[in-house]
């Protein structure tokens, strides 16, 4: 019986330091930009940038990663945090549970430890109308869809990961900033939308033919 309850403890024991583990283990991202290290958004042909507004739910950001000693083919969607345009700083990714909370210390999966300095990096944003599915807004905005956002930063070979029970580790640098660890604001373009003149061209078009098949 004793030898029993010792076992069930045991084991008890030997999964709860692998939990401790996985969620201690993790090694962490500055996913939040620097105030002064501005997303900017561009219609998709040509235009000025200008920093991406404040607009409570424009945009979705997600993190794409993957190890290896050499750039992998494929980096991944990491579904554990995913951010949205700040409400109250143009230009800067904030937590989706408020619009304004910064992401600081954004653990990725249970696979990387602090430390870790084989990690690449890619940070996409998209319309926030599309939710988490990245996928359907990349085929929106090349197939030609209006008013579509997207775009995606280079990759890079981030520095070692950050500790969750300290910070992330820095992972962005000016638009001028050489630093090959260390990602660039990106531009996200928008879909481009009909001038309006074309607009009003395309509505006198429809007037047209709605009275030339009434005289008819």
């Amino acid at each position: 019986m004793n030898r029993k309850i010792t076992m069930k403890k045991a084991v008890l024991t030997i999964t709860l330091a692998a939990a401790m583990r996985a969620v201690y283990g993790q090694g962490t991202v500055e996913f939040s930009n620097f105030i002064n290290f501005k997303l900017s958004t561009q219609f998709a042909v040509g235009g000025e940038t200008a920093p991406v507004p404040t607009t409570p739910g424009l945009l979705e950001y997600g993190i794409f990663y993957a190890t290896g000693t050499t750039q992998p083919a494929t980096l991944n969607l990491w579904t554990g945090q995913f951010g949205v345009n700040s409400t109250t700083d143009t230009g800067r990714i904030a937590s989706p549970v408020d619009g304004q909370s910064l992401l600081t210390n954004v653990p990725l999966g249970p696979e990387t430890s602090p430390g870790e300095t084989d990690v690449w990096m890619q940070i996409g944003a998209w319309s926030a109308s599309y939710g988490t599915d990245w996928q359907a807004a990349k085929a929106a905005f090349y197939g030609g869809g209006s008013a579509v956002y997207w775009g995606l930063s280079e990759i890079v070979n981030i520095n070692a990961l950050g500790n969750p029970l300290v910070s992330g580790v820095t992972i962005w640098q000016s638009a001028a900033g050489t630093n090959p660890r260390l990602i660039h604001p990106f531009v996200v373009e928008l879909s481009p939308l009909p001038e309006p003149g074309t607009l009003a061209l395309v509505g006198l078009g429809i007037a047209a033919l709605v009275t030339s098949r009434r005289r008819k």
